[in-house]
């Protein structure tokens, strides 16, 4: 009966992530995890969010390529590397709590600044350096903080992506980093079958919740997508301060 139980629990965490990430194209992971780790310890827990990941990455990609600003891509595909390094060095000098309240308090800011309607008109103008800064800005946060999607809708919302087209650029940059990652840890041996067993119930849940997910997202106009992305950033910085003070 306990393992009908944690199956359940974890057929419902990604089934809630995979609504949000179908709908939104970001989020899933965060929304999940809280509800995955009552049953499934955080270290293992990780590493299923990491198999799921780029199962819910290539399913998004698949429903929204089409929508995909391909111009931008590489240069931030490109950007990511050098950004994911400088976390990674940043991390050798300075404390998880300090990197967190950092980034915590400039998405603070930022959202702040949003409230300001003239503020929030402004549109960033498509350029690849400034888009090889968004990716470097991505991978600095995965890398970090363990936390890149904040610094992507920052991005999305300057820019004014309408939802599609935000969903299909944010997707194939998710799907991109989840490969390498899962490539990366599978050579270091950190994967066993019990994991793969995890990872495929959650596949099973994030597929359900995305098909509920993307009809939903065909719903939610511009305005509605900036402010849940708004939304997004806020959660995003208050779980950034709770690992700051922690």
């Amino acid at each position: 009966m306990e393992d009908l139980v944690e199956l359940c629990i974890i057929l419902l965490s990604w089934f809630i992530g995979g609504i949000v990430g179908g709908a939104t194209g970001m989020g899933s992971v965060m929304v999940a995890m809280p509800l995955l780790t009552t049953v499934v310890e955080p270290g293992i827990a990780i590493l299923v969010s990491c198999i799921v990941s780029l199962y819910a990455a290539g399913h998004q990609t698949v429903s929204y390529g089409r929508y995909v600003s391909w111009s931008d891509m590489p240069p931030m595909m490109i950007g990511m590397v050098p950004g994911c390094l400088l976390g990674v060095l940043l991390l050798m000098v300075a404390s998880v709590q300090l990197l967190s309240l950092m980034v915590a308090l400039f998405i603070f800011c930022f959202v702040t600044l949003q409230l300001n309607k003239k503020i929030a008109n402004w549109q960033l103008s498509a350029s690849k350096p400034i888009a090889a800064v968004a990716g470097g800005l991505f991978g600095f946060g995965s890398a970090a903080v363990a936390m890149g999607g904040p610094s992507l809708a920052i991005y999305v919302i300057l820019r004014h992506w309408e939802p599609n087209q935000a969903r299909g650029n944010m997707s194939l940059l998710w799907f991109v980093t989840s490969a390498v990652v899962c490539v990366m840890q599978l050579f270091a041996g950190m994967y066993t079958w019990a994991i793969f067993q995890i990872g495929l119930i959650g596949i099973v849940g994030t597929a359900l919740g995305q098909c509920v997910g993307v009809c939903l997202g065909r719903r939610i106009n511009l305005v509605l997508f900036r402010r849940i992305l708004l939304i997004f950033l806020t959660i995003s910085a208050i779980l950034l301060l709770r690992k700051a003070f922690l």
